[in-house]
């Protein structure tokens, strides 16, 4: 694995991507900070010195694309446990968030970002994580961040929080089973069957809102109000409290 690093650069993600061709397989970039960090749906991500930004490329698939994003929060969610404790979970499809069990409460700590240049096994695959970890987040977002720093109560340094994570990647991309997979994610998802959250799509500007028909894996199932059953690749999530007295 070549580890490159750059004091700072637009976006981890865009570079790798720019220089793939010259670059071998199971690269990844580090950032001290960048200027033009990007989310899911092109929106921006903060990303200030005391964060960890990084990408990994991409060229050879022994495992379907579509999972390796989870594997990488799930190598997060590992790293994050064994430094703060328990209280990390997934947030569908691609997010680490804290929770106490309070939604009004809950913060993200890092996020994933894959893209996919090409076309079948001659494409390369870029993913992306941003982590906030010794970092300020901002305080208007649409979905409220927190630091390793406001969990754990304590400066944590970046570097070797990189190097456990790649280590935990690493070892999640080599000892990859799809039904221990399946398992693990059902288990620190942060969503659960019979839940009602409301989902946006961004691409669309549309929303929906309705229960979950079960913890979310691939793909999202939701029951509408109308009884209209809709099942989502990707979207943004959130949990809808529902007060008490109400007959949803």
């Amino acid at each position: 694995m070549l580890k490159l690093f750059l004091p700072t650069v637009d976006s981890t993600n865009r570079y790798l991507l720019e220089h793939a061709a010259f670059l071998p397989h199971f690269c990844v970039l580090r950032a001290g900070c960048q200027s033009a960090g990007r989310g899911r749906f092109a929106r921006n991500w903060v990303s200030p010195v005391g964060g960890l930004w990084f990408s990994l490329l991409l060229k050879h698939f022994p495992l379907p694309r579509n999972v390796i994003p989870s594997l990488l929060a799930l190598a997060g969610l590992d790293v994050l446990e064994k430094l703060c404790g328990k209280g990390f979970w997934l947030k569908w499809p691609n997010d680490i968030v804290f929770s106490t069990g309070t939604p009004s409460a809950d913060g993200k700590v890092a996020g994933i970002l894959g893209q996919f240049c090409g076309q079948g096994e001659k494409g390369v695959l870029v993913v992306g994580m941003g982590m906030n970890i010794n970092n300020a987040v901002p305080g208007k977002l649409d979905f409220p961040a927190v630091s390793l720093r406001d969990v754990c109560h304590q400066h944590r340094e970046v570097v070797p929080v990189y190097f456990a994570l790649l280590e935990a990647f690493q070892e999640n991309w080599n000892r990859f089973e799809p039904g221990a997979w399946k398992r693990r994610v059902r288990q620190k998802s942060y969503f659960h069957g019979g839940e009602r959250v409301s989902l946006h799509c961004a691409l669309s500007e549309k929303r929906w809102e309705g229960t979950l028909v079960d913890t979310p894996v691939e793909a999202l199932e939701l029951v509408l109000d109308s009884g209209e059953s809709k099942s989502f690749q990707a979207g943004d999530v959130r949990k809808v409290r529902v007060e008490r007295g109400s007959s949803r």
